[in-house]
């Protein structure tokens, strides 16, 4: 599970620097934004991870 959150937090500041690198990283918005990118790239992982298993 740490793995997927250090692949999740890292996919996730790569994905603000590329589409948000105008506006300031502690922009309500763009804190937002990184949560919710945050979390889809987690739940995505982690359906993976039990995908392969099966």
């Amino acid at each position: 599970m740490k793995r997927i959150e250090i692949i999740a937090d890292f996919n996730t500041e790569q994905f603000i620097k590329k589409h948000f690198s105008n506006l300031k990283h502690d922009d309500k918005m763009v804190m937002a934004i990184r949560n919710s990118v945050r979390e889809t790239i987690r739940k995505a992982l982690v359906t993976y991870e039990l995908e392969k298993v099966k």
